[in-house]
């Protein structure tokens, strides 16, 4: 394992994501090449975010500006699952 203090580190890319990214690369290219209307279900964009540790709080917004969301974190994972679950296909 590297360590943060390893110069290399900044340039190490797990092999999983460089498959992922390929593949992204593959569905965009297929999508492009058919003129498809729809998005890749896999993006390189998406790859670059699902490779970050990212926390997002909103208490500020909270305590602030006395916002209260809609719907739970939870309720909304559930309503993206059954989303997803409703398109064609994943690729």
């Amino acid at each position: 394992m590297l360590k943060k203090t390893d110069v290399s580190v900044r340039h190490y890319v797990k092999e999983e994501t460089r498959t992922a990214y390929a593949i992204a690369s593959l569905l965009e290219w297929k999508a492009r090449l058919t003129q498809s209307q729809k998005e890749p279900v896999l993006t390189r964009s998406m790859i670059g975010m699902l490779g970050k540790s990212l926390t997002l709080d909103i208490t500020a917004a909270r305590e602030e500006l006395n916002y209260v969301p809609l719907i739970s974190v939870e309720e909304g994972l559930a309503v993206y699952v059954a989303w997803i679950k409703e398109q064609d296909s994943f690729i």
